[in-house]
């Protein structure tokens, strides 16, 4: 979901983990506001710069504590200091000796470790990933359809529904007529609501049939002979006035 915050969200984490970002492979998280929500909101949602500015923090102390399990891992099998090993690039290394051991071989034992409390996270002038312009981990998919997107999912007795709203703000349904819509092969009702029509059908095709064949009748109501002039009219006409406080904190002297 985002613009980038895929290729953001990872490189943060890879940063400070020191993973290989060349074997980097993208998961989406599955639907769980419990495990998965933006800290700020609660839920499973992107917006405004929202991911980085909740993950950030997180993200880096995640991937500080799982290097430094990784490293200790290490040090337990070659029976050395943590002090004396260094993480780049997906491996442990031992400065003494130049051994190493790739992440995933270490990872098992690494599980079992308790996390570090507080990993020093590095200083930003060390980072190697983040700000730099990489490429986006997405796009491949994006581009030869292999991602799946929510009008992708097809579920067992799935129904498809296309709906016409208001064309004023404000306009209500007048007369609508359901029966062309019903005798159009797939589609499987027609629901009217206060300012909308539905028709639902078995595919997508059926539902939009049946929508066009619908000779819907609105109750646009006061705003019918509104234009984009006469909002225009308004908006300038209130910038000419006084406007309203919407927030007044603090006791700043004037001069």
């Amino acid at each position: 979901m985002g613009q980038g915050v895929y290729t953001s969200v990872a490189m943060i984490l890879a940063e400070e983990l020191d993973a290989d970002y060349q074997q980097i492979v993208l998961e989406h998280a599955p639907p769980n506001d419990k495990l998965y929500g933006n800290p700020t909101f609660g839920i499973q949602v992107t917006g405004n710069s929202n991911s980085i500015r909740a993950f950030w923090k997180p993200l880096r102390e995640a991937g500080a504590a799982a290097r430094a399990m990784l490293i200790q891992a290490a040090a337990q099998q070659w029976k050395v200091n943590p002090a004396s090993c260094t993480a780049a690039d997906g491996q442990v290394s031992h400065i003494g000796s130049g051994r190493k051991s790739g992440f995933g071989t270490l990872a098992g034992a690494a599980s079992k470790l308790a996390p570090p409390k507080n990993p020093p996270l590095k200083d930003p002038k060390n980072f190697t990933l983040i700000g730099k312009s990489l490429k986006r981990l997405d796009t491949p998919r994006k581009v030869d359809g292999g991602v799946v997107y929510g009008i992708d999912v097809m579920l067992p007795g799935m129904k498809f529904a296309t709906l016409a709203a208001s064309p004023v703000f404000g306009g209500k349904v007048g007369h609508v007529d359901p029966g062309p819509a019903n005798r159009i092969a797939g589609v499987r009702k027609v629901v009217v609501l206060d300012d909308m029509v539905a028709v639902v059908g078995d595919h997508m095709w059926a539902a939009k049939q049946g929508l066009q064949a619908l000779d819907i009748s609105w109750n646009e109501g006061p705003n019918a002979g509104v234009s984009s002039a006469d909002i225009w009219r308004d908006l300038r006409k209130a910038s000419e006035g006084s406007g309203a406080v919407a927030k007044n904190v603090g006791d700043v002297e004037r001069r």
